[in-house]
This record gives structure tokens, C-alpha cells and sequence, in this order.
């Protein structure tokens, strides 16, 4: 016992004890660190578009689920509200839609010249827009004449139905924050770029 006691009186103990115990709380921040968001160098805006894709994502997957189940309800039971399968859809294409709209902001509010630069990119997002809008139409217009008929799908139809489901969640990923933060993000840089051109820096 008192041969721990003399240790415990040496400086080079509590030194070495120091240097160990700075080890591990490094060691443990470095891993945290490392292993979080910021560690891998995302920005608060980065964090922010991510918060808002994984929730747009949820949302779009819980109606998607509801589209699904209404399909196989309708396809049994053609008597049913149509609504059961048009609520869905239509709130899957309003999703997509509203992940878009901040990318048609922004663009509203640049330049001329930017917007000129950025034009592809808008012109995409815009077909986007419209393809969801059709689509949304074409399944009222499916499931309502179906209903209004009481009658099942026909096989073409039932195909257009999976098709537009297919291509929803394609648009789903493409509207997402992302490209409009990049968008974003390609609009500033070209704004600071002609800036620097014609103040001739």
C-alpha cells in the first residue's frame, strides 16, 4: 500500500496520467467529431438542406404508402371513393412540387444575366413541375372515369398507373433540396464571378 502511496507523490505519475487522460478525450472528440456532420465539414446551410430532404423524403414516402394501399383497395372494390388512390397521388406530385419551389424563387429574384447562365437548369426543373401536373391529372382522370363506370382498371391503365408511380419517385429524389441548394450555390458564384469581371478586380 504504501508503495502506491510514494507513486501517487511522483510528479512524473500525475504527468503521465495527464498525458493518458488527454489521450482518451481526444481521442473520444476526434471520433465524435469525425463521425458527425460537422466533422464532415457540412456547412449549417448543408445541414439545413439535408433536415429538409430527410422530411420532405417521409412525408413523400407516407403518401406513397397511401397511393399504394389505394391502388390495391380500388383494384378490389371499384365502387370505392376514387379519392383513396387521387388523395395520395396528388399529395405525392404536391410534395415534389413544393421541393421545387424555392428553386423558382431564387431564380425570380436574380439577375438577368444569372438567370441567363442558370436558364438550363430552371428549364429543367420546370418540366419537372409540368410532367407532375400531368400526371396528377392523368390519375383523376383514370380512377374518376373508372369509378364513374364502375368498372376495374383496364390493363393499360393499370400500367400508366405503375408507370406514374415509377416516375414520381424518380421525381421525388430530383427535386429534392439538393439541386436547388446547388443551384443556389451555382447562382452566387456566377453572380460573384461577373461582379469581379466588370469591376474589373
Amino acid at each position: 500500500m504504501s508503495k502506491y502511496r510514494r507513486l501517487l507523490k511522483k510528479w512524473w505519475f500525475w504527468l503521465i496520467f495527464l498525458v493518458v487522460i488527454i489521450g482518451v478525450v481526444s481521442l473520444f472528440w476526434y471520433t465524435q467529431s469525425y463521425n458527425s456532420e460537422w466533422g464532415k465539414g457540412l456547412s449549417k446551410e448543408d445541414k439545413e438542406v439535408l433536415e429538409k430532404a430527410n422530411k420532405s423524403t417521409n412525408e413523400y414516402n407516407k403518401f406513397a404508402k397511401e397511393a399504394k394501399s389505394g391502388i390495391k383497395s380500388f383494384n378490389n372494390d371499384a365502387t370505392i371513393n376514387p379519392q383513396i388512390v387521387i388523395k395520395p397521388f396528388t399529395k405525392m406530385g404536391d410534395k415534389i412540387i413544393e421541393n421545387s419551389d424555392e428553386f423558382i424563387k431564387h431564380y425570380d429574384e436574380y439577375s438577368v444575366s444569372i438567370q441567363n447562365i442558370l436558364k438550363d437548369d430552371y428549364n429543367n426543373i420546370q418540366k419537372l413541375r409540368d410532367d407532375v401536373v400531368a400526371q396528377q391529372e392523368e390519375i383523376i382522370s383514370i380512377y374518376s372515369n373508372a369509378h364513374n363506370y364502375n368498372r376495374e382498371l383496364s390493363v393499360v391503365e393499370s400500367k400508366i398507373v405503375e408507370n406514374i408511380y415509377q416516375e414520381m419517385n424518380k421525381e421525388q429524389k430530383e427535386s429534392l433540396g439538393l439541386k436547388n441548394h446547388e443551384f443556389k450555390k451555382n447562382a452566387e458564384l456566377s453572380d460573384k464571378a461577373r461582379k469581379l469581371i466588370f469591376s474589373g478586380n
